[in-house]
């Protein structure tokens, strides 16, 4: 059965959770080395580490969907059908977070079978924070749902907290 806007929306929030500890656990690599180019992009090593972890993530946690993203040559179809479009943009603000300068977002948004922006019918914008922050916020939303903030809080050790932020 296809997953609910609802659903979605939070499958969109775990793939951001996803990306967000892929870019935590990559710091101390050289995340500006160029690791290839595309038709849209220059590939850095950083980008690299997101966006080869993205198609394996759909495999894993939401299958039956057709992914568009700046990392992927074309869209690829996960699983035997596409109930969901689903438009990701791994790091956004590359530049900035390699260098540890500002924080980046993972960019997700879903929409009906080969929709497009217009058609979104859920979105989530992960922070992906620098070295020195804290903490780093979620926003979501669905269609007509209404927006949804939180702050996930690192307290040290590996231990995170994710809290309601008041809109």
């Amino acid at each position: 059965m296809s997953p609910s806007p609802e659903q979605v929306r939070r499958l969109l929030c775990t793939l951001g959770d996803h990306v967000r500890g892929l870019v935590v656990a990559s710091r101390g690599m050289d995340m500006a080395t160029v690791a290839g180019e595309t038709v849209a992009d220059t590939i850095y090593a950083i980008d690299r580490v997101a966006d080869d972890a993205l198609l394996q993530w759909f495999e894993e946690h939401w299958r039956d969907v057709q992914v568009v993203s700046e990392g992927l040559d074309e869209p690829a179809h996960v699983g035997s059908r596409a109930d969901w479009t689903v438009i990701v943009d791994t790091i956004d603000g590359t530049r900035g977070l390699m260098y540890d300068k500002r924080p980046a977002w993972c960019l997700a948004a879903a929409a009906p079978p080969g929709g497009g922006l217009a058609d979104i019918v859920a979105a989530a914008m992960t922070e992906l924070p620098t070295a020195k922050q804290g903490a780093a916020d979620q926003l979501s939303a669905t269609r007509g749902g209404g927006l949804r903030a939180e702050r996930v809080v690192d307290a040290g050790y590996g231990q995170v907290t994710k809290v309601d932020i008041a809109i």
